[in-house]
């Protein structure tokens, strides 16, 4: 298991400043925004390739929204075949995906979002599979959507899709919201699991709230996990308005990171 930390939480001015401050925290991998890849361009892989902190995985946009069938589906789906290609090309392993944002909308039925998502994800995981290149289904808190809250509803998503290269992730924000037995819906959903995002039950770095991450890690551990773990939490100047804002980035991170791998130790 590799760790790794997202562009916005790491600051520097140009992407070589970013990668060498998530090297410095000891942190091996970075997950950029898809913001973040189109901002930099070129530069960004020329500081990549210079760099020891890999770009195993990409967060991408989820206002994409591409379970939504509008007026603006086939824009939005061609930009994501386009965003997808540039993700190839800097060598990304995982991208992870949200077919719906925000509240429901009596226009849209849950089942009909359903049925679009399974069709875009199928277009999706059948476009990249050639690039090696794993969709994974990010089920958020019903706070942020009505759509794919939990890892069990998202696994029934992927069984739909069939595909082998889409699967699901877990975030231990999310789980820590809407699941009851965290190690026992991973458990459930078994190879599927591909993907994870690390945050506190605060949204602050690990170990600064209540979730317990010592029974997940073990079964990651049990279930061979070969993944990434990223962090997607709150500090940083992004996250200054939600009142969190870490004073020392390094320590921060550092801290986080060893806390992380001394409960994988055990």
């Amino acid at each position: 298991m590799e760790l790794a930390v997202q562009d916005n939480l790491v600051p520097g001015e140009t992407p070589a400043e970013k990668l060498a401050n998530v090297a410095a925290c000891g942190i091996e991998a970075i997950e950029p925004w898809f913001s973040f890849i189109e901002a930099a361009g070129d530069e960004f892989a020329a500081a990549l390739r210079d760099s020891p902190v890999r770009m195993r995985s990409v967060c991408d946009d989820p206002r994409r929204n591409l379970g939504i069938r509008d007026d603006t589906h086939t824009e939005r789906f061609g930009a994501a075949l386009h965003a997808l290609d540039r993700y190839a090309d800097l060598g990304a392993e995982t991208v992870i995906s949200i077919g719906v944002f925000g509240p429901a909308d009596e226009s849209h039925p849950w089942d009909a979002e359903a049925d679009t998502y399974v069709e875009v994800l199928q277009r999706l995981g059948e476009h990249v599979a050639s690039a090696g290149i794993t969709m994974v289904i990010e089920c958020l808190n019903r706070y942020e959507t009505h759509f794919i809250n939990t890892l069990a509803e998202g696994a029934t998503i992927a069984r739909r899709v069939d595909l082998p290269n889409v699967k699901i992730m877990a975030d231990f924000f999310h789980m820590n919201l809407e699941e009851s037995d965290m190690v026992a819906s991973m458990r459930e959903v078994g190879d599927l699991l591909a993907h994870v995002h690390l945050a506190d039950s605060n949204r602050f770095v690990p170990g600064r709230g209540h979730t317990d991450f010592a029974p997940c890690l073990r079964y990651l551990k049990e279930f061979d996990y070969a993944g990434v773990l990223a962090m997607e939490c709150c500090l940083g100047p992004s996250w200054q308005l939600l009142g969190h804002h870490g004073a020392d980035f390094v320590e921060e991170l550092s801290s986080a990171a060893a806390y992380i791998r001394s409960l994988l130790a055990d």
